[in-house]
């Protein structure tokens, strides 16, 4: 009986090797080689069997046992059917190789031991490993495997009941309890390798989550070197990996900004709660970004922190900031920052204060003879010459569409004429589209604290209102001769379309019998009852094709765009009246009002015949001029729907004899 003692506890103590060696290793299999794993399992297992069969313990003359009952069954447990069923298969074929009376017994008993262990597995496996002490479903695992065991010896040949006798009780007892005891070191084993595993995916998973933040983290010892970073801290600071690690990280900044940051670490250091420092750095390739830096003291003096690129929102902060305070056209102060800066200078180390403003000439004309674009170039043009002028203490602001209003702290009244004449002197270097850039000015300086400012804002208006009188005229007309030379400049044709339809105008206006002051307003609304043009394209006025719907449709616009330049004239009188209506048909067919009869303006029915006359004798781009004869049998064919009947008449009888 000593000898089957000592044999079983060699037995167990190399089960118990193998097998510790065996659970690490099986455990840190990797995912991707799992089959190519489980089937070496299975070899090393059935090998593990035949080294067992090759170390029986004899348990009476003639009758030797070994544990591979406890090897298959907690393989089945622990490893599932592939390693079982290569292990199973490997010990059988050595078995029967070995031969003797108890082969075929031999070979049961390994069939027993691994589908008993494969059935815990199937049924309990979850249940047990959850378990904290799983030792009694273990040695329920050991005993019916045993006791199935003891019932296959029946089937010996010869001397079963005596071998039973013999073995019953060792078997029944021990085995149960190494097979316990192995599962036991087992499961422990596999608990442990499983949480180092569990461990070690957190880590790497801690890592891609920590690679993968938009922010750059890092941690620095005690003496301010960098000793862990993610990847998004390389990309931020511009560096190579090999610069950042070790690295002193305040030297990165530039010098201007190390010692703001050193102080910064020592408040953290000092510091319970996290705290933040906004700084600007500078890449090695010279791009300057806005840094939040969030920092917290860690174990010891060790600084955990984050670095946040906020160049951006500090870019749209900075933007939406400009645009509270600024003007978007001009880029000067808008009413409301001067409305508060009004509350700053308003008092009385800030006095004298003078107060200018000043309204540009001739933006309406602009924006209807030129467009908005060009209106816009001349309130940019404006605000850039008065800043010039300015002193940098001095606060411009665009107080409505053309008005600027100027505050000059301590400045008199002197001294505020000068600064008008400097700006003055500054606006005739300008050149515009319109060729002229006229500003008129008012002015008046608040002396005390104690006076209104509202009464002095209100003198200085006046003063500018009163100016404008004097240079508004002037102004309006300069911007509406440019107007008709640029409408002449980029086509020739219309200038002379213009001078002959003045000419005929006014000998038609002789003809009816007017003075000689309506023929001189009838020759002028013959220049110009085609100034709306010049918001016509050349391409459509010098256009060699018909023209299509589309281009009569902004053709047909010039009369109103005419109107609304000649109306800021106020010389002209009813000429603006005359080129609105100058394409109204006498039956109401025309454009742009559908008026008709006497409701059309005299003027504009007189300008009317003599513009159709022309148009028809003269060359067109797309098409020839029509002969005389023609024309006028057009004229009168169309007498009563498109012309008046007895001005057309006047018009063929009397002015047309001559040609």
């Amino acid at each position: 009986m000593s000898e089957f003692f000592v044999g079983i506890f060699y037995n167990a103590s190399m089960l118990i090797t193998l097998i510790f060696f065996f659970a690490c290793i099986t455990f840190s299999m990797e995912n991707s080689r799992k089959t190519f794993h489980t089937i070496v399992a299975g070899l090393i297992i059935g090998i593990m069997g035949i080294s067992l069969m090759l170390n029986p313990m004899p348990l009476m003359p003639g009758i030797f046992f070994d544990t591979r009952t406890i090897l298959l069954a907690i393989a089945g447990f622990f490893y599932g059917w592939i390693p079982t069923l290569i292990a199973s298969t490997i010990t059988i074929i050595f078995r029967f190789i070995q031969g003797g009376s108890g082969a075929y017994v031999g070979s049961l008993t390994i069939l027993i031991a691994s589908l008993t262990g494969l059935i815990f597995r199937q049924k309990r496996y979850q249940q047990i490993m959850s378990k904290k002490n799983a030792s009694l479903d273990f040695y329920l695992m050991g005993f019916t495997v045993h006791a199935l065991m003891l019932c296959s010896m029946l089937l010996l040949p010869e001397d079963s009941i005596q071998i039973l006798r013999r073995i019953a009780i060792p078997i029944i007892v021990l085995y149960p309890l190494v097979l316990t005891l192995i599962s036991m070191i087992i499961k422990k084993l596999q608990g442990n390798a499983r949480i180092r595993m569990e461990l070690k995916d957190k880590e790497e998973n801690f890592q891609l989550y920590v690679d993968a933040s938009p922010y750059g983290i890092f941690v620095i010892d005690d003496q301010g070197s960098i000793i862990e970073y993610n990847r998004k801290m390389i990309e931020l600071c511009g560096v190579d990996e090999e610069d950042l690690l070790g690295r002193d990280l305040v030297d990165l900044f530039h010098e201007d900004r190390q010692d703001l940051l050193s102080e910064h670490f020592t408040n953290t250091k000092l510091a319970d709660a996290e705290t933040n420092l906004t700084l600007e750095y500078l890449r090695h390739d010279g791009d300057k970004r806005i840094f939040k830096i969030k920092t917290i003291r860690i174990k010891g003096q060790k600084i955990l922190g984050y670095l946040d690129d906020i160049t951006a929102e500090e870019s749209l902060r900075k933007e939406i900031e400009y645009l509270n305070y600024h003007d978007s056209l001009s880029g000067v102060f808008n009413r409301r920052f001067f409305e508060e800066e009004c509350k700053r200078l308003d008092v009385t180390r800030k006095m004298p204060l003078g107060i200018v403003i000043g309204d540009v000439n001739g933006l309406k004309i602009t924006n209807d003879g030129f467009g908005h674009l060009a209106g816009d170039d001349l309130i940019k043009k404006a605000a850039d010459a008065m800043q010039l002028s300015l002193r940098k203490e001095d606060i411009i602001a665009r107080w409505g569409g053309d008005e600027f209003i100027i505050l000059l702290p301590q400045t008199g009244y002197k001294d505020t004429l000068h600064i008008i004449e400097r700006i003055q002197k500054n606006i005739s270097k300008v050149k515009t589209q319109t060729g002229i850039l006229s500003i008129s000015f008012g002015m008046a300086v608040k002396k005390e604290e104690t006076q209104d400012f509202q009464d002095i804002f209100k003198k200085a208006e006046d003063s500018m209102y009163r100016q404008k009188m004097y240079d508004s005229p002037s102004a309006k007309n300069i911007t509406l001769r440019t107007i008709i030379n640029t409408l002449y400049e980029s086509s020739p044709r219309e200038e002379w379309h213009s001078q002959r339809v003045a000419s005929y105008a006014k000998r038609l206006s002789k003809a009816l019998g007017y003075d000689e002051r309506y023929q001189k307003d009838v020759e002028a609304a013959g220049m110009l009852h085609d100034i709306g043009k010049i918001a016509v394209g050349t391409e459509i006025l010098e256009k060699k094709e018909k023209l299509t719907s589309e281009d009569w449709h902004e053709l047909r616009k010039h009369p109103e765009v005419g109107y609304r330049i000649l109306q800021n004239v106020s010389t002209l009188g009813d000429i603006t009246h005359t080129i609105l209506s100058h394409h109204e048909w006498y039956d109401g067919s025309g454009y742009p009002q559908g008026l008709c009869g006497e409701s059309i303006p005299e003027l504009s029915r007189i300008i009317s015949v003599a513009d159709a006359y022309d148009a028809m004798i003269s060359d067109r781009p797309y098409r020839l001029a029509l002969s005389v004869e023609t024309a006028k049998q057009e004229l009168e064919k169309k007498m009563g729907t498109q012309f008046d009947p007895r001005i057309a008449r006047v018009f063929l009888d009397e002015v047309l004899i001559e040609e």
